[in-house]
């Protein structure tokens, strides 16, 4: 399983490649009034308000750093039955794609965040990989306000 790999602080998360569109630079980001704090803002990407939300805010309450690698990470994201969009992932240090067999990954036990999902992960010669699947990036909170506000 080919993964994409990103950093929030000097710990490693990897997201599966089949879910990323595509890895951009960071770019201008509109901000909006009396949104939560992990919300980086919004941008129009080919044509669509996308929102951006900063992974290292939701996993360690501090934001991302402008890193030349820090890169926002396109995703097809969807809860429920609600159709897919696309949403934006900050985090820094994207600059690896990794390919591990699925017999690699280990079961988690502990809870990635408040919505109860249990991530995966590896272990390789540089320490532990945490893997993230889309719709555990943010808890059911969050995802309800991203999908009610912004939802095309």
């Amino acid at each position: 399983m080919l993964m994409l790999i990103f950093y929030v602080g000097n710990e490693r998360y990897a997201l599966e490649i089949s879910r990323v569109v595509e890895v951009l630079p960071v770019v201008a980001l509109t901000k909006l009034h009396q949104t939560p704090e992990y919300f980086a803002g919004l941008f129009n990407y080919r044509g669509e308000i996308v929102p951006v939300i900063d992974m290292c805010q939701i996993l360690q309450g501090d934001s991302c750093r402008p890193y030349l690698s820090t890169r926002i990470i396109i995703v097809h994201y969807s809860i429920g039955d609600r159709p897919s969009s696309f949403l934006g992932v900050m985090a820094e240090r994207v600059t690896e794609i990794i390919n591990h067999s699925d017999n690699k990954f280990v079961d988690s036990v502990i809870n990635i965040n408040q919505s109860g999902s249990r991530g995966k992960i590896i272990v390789d010669e540089q320490g532990i990989i945490q893997c993230i699947g889309v719709e555990s990036l943010v808890s059911e909170s969050q995802s309800n306000f991203l999908m009610s506000t912004f939802a095309n």
